[in-house]
């Protein structure tokens, strides 16, 4: 009798308490690796498919955010299943409830080892349940492009503005080369090569003028020191001054002679000494110039180059952005998502829940068990006699009583 009525109550349940739900399951696959059309990178990073990522994108589609997109594509405040109860509240209240609501209905799950998840979802409608569930993929997938997308804008926004700034230094910087170029004298690299050059030769010349003036110094010295005519042919070193000399022995009248020559000679070394010392003095000066020179134009080429790699640097800055801003702008219209919709949302035939044949059955099992136990309890609790003996084994005392005889053998 237990088991009948438990088995009514299951019916019951099953047939007519519960409501019906139908589940329908759409199913992403998550895209670790996607070749572009073109090979720019696309702004938002790739997925790289391990198991922290997959879980991520589990929640994103878990996320409030996405079924609230939901609730107002489908406009799911509107339908008695998922609003019957709030309607009588404020309006943000009825969303976030509704959210809740379909957050209850929807479960996802991803297929161990492997990229795909199950995005199932439960309803009253078989129809609205596959609706509910292809709209939560589409929004999913589109958000992936929406996302790339903004992060392409930002980037466009971001690399103008740093070309700008960029454009502005490298105008700046040429415009520094130019001013400093037309100011300096510093013609090239190769003509201050010459200069040092000049320089070197100049010096050379300069050693040898100072040796010059040297000899010039000593010679004169030795013709201011000469006394005797002797001497004074010994310090000039002169033929001629030697030949009337010799001459002089012989016709005393030559000593004038002599005397002149010596005169001529000595004012020749004179002469030869300041100009040699003159001549030293223009060198010197010449290569004191031509160092300044130099020096001042070592400065300016180091200046120079130094404004001239900035002026490059800058150049390559600026090339480098405006190729990187370029590059959002091909993108335009390539955006791809990281997934696909690998199968959409069947319509039920027949719904999944309640499962009548399992709670009927289950029913049953529970009917017959509790039975039992009733029975079994009962039978614990009983204090009576079943056979003959048990009272004798009760009690040593003769007692009196009736019972029933076994019609087959005869025994009490």
């Amino acid at each position: 009798m237990g088991g009948l009525t438990a088995l009514l109550i299951g019916a019951f349940y099953a047939y007519i308490l519960a409501a019906p739900l139908c589940h329908a399951t759409a199913m992403p696959r998550l895209l670790p690796e996607q070749e572009q059309i073109i090979d720019f990178p696309n702004g938002a990073g790739r997925f790289s498919g391990d198991r922290a990522e997959l879980n991520s994108e589990v929640e994103v589609l878990r996320g409030r955010g996405m079924l609230a997109q939901v609730v107002e594509r489908l406009d799911l405040t509107a339908d008695p299943e998922f609003s019957a109860r709030f309607q009588s509240e404020e309006t943000l209240r009825v969303q976030d409830a509704v959210i809740s609501k379909l957050l209850e209905a929807v479960t996802i799950r991803n297929i161990s080892q492997s990229r795909v998840l199950h995005v199932t979802v439960e309803s009253e409608d078989a129809r609205n349940a596959a609706l509910i569930a292809d709209t939560i993929v589409k929004l999913y997938v589109s958000h992936q492009i929406e996302t790339k997308e903004k992060a392409a804008e930002q980037a466009v926004v971001w690399l103008t503005e740093r070309v700008t700034a960029m454009q502005t230094n490298l105008q700046t910087a040429e415009a520094k080369v130019s001013a400093f170029t037309a100011g300096t004298e510093l013609v090239s690299v190769a003509a201050l090569r010459g200069l040092e050059r000049q320089i070197k030769e100049l010096r050379s010349r300069i050693a040898t003028a100072q040796e010059a003036r040297v000899a010039s110094e000593k010679r004169s010295a030795a013709l201011e020191a000469a006394v005797t005519s002797p001497e004074k042919v010994i310090a000039s070193a002169d033929e001629r001054l030697a030949g009337l000399l010799d001459g002089m022995q012989e016709e005393p009248a030559l000593g004038r002679a002599v005397e002149a020559r010596f005169q001529t000679v000595l004012q020749l070394s004179r002469e030869d000494l300041f100009w040699s010392q003159q001549r030293l003095a223009a060198l010197r000066a010449s290569e004191a110039e031509l160092s300044a020179q130099v020096s001042q134009q070592s400065r300016d080429l180091i200046t120079l180059q130094q404004i001239t790699r900035e002026a490059e640097a800058a150049s390559v800055l600026y090339e480098h952005f405006l190729s990187r801003l370029n590059e959002p702008t091909a993108l335009q219209g390539n955006h791809r998502a990281n997934s696909r919709i690998l199968s959409r949302a069947g319509v039920a035939l027949r719904p999944s829940t309640p499962r009548q044949t399992l709670i009927i059955a289950m029913s049953a099992v529970f009917g017959l068990l509790a039975s039992l136990a009733v029975v079994l309890g009962r039978e614990m609790q009983g204090d009576g006699f079943r056979t003959a003996p048990d009272p004798s084994c009760t009690n040593s005392a003769y007692r009196c009583g009736t019972g029933r005889r076994n019609p087959f053998d005869g025994s009490v």
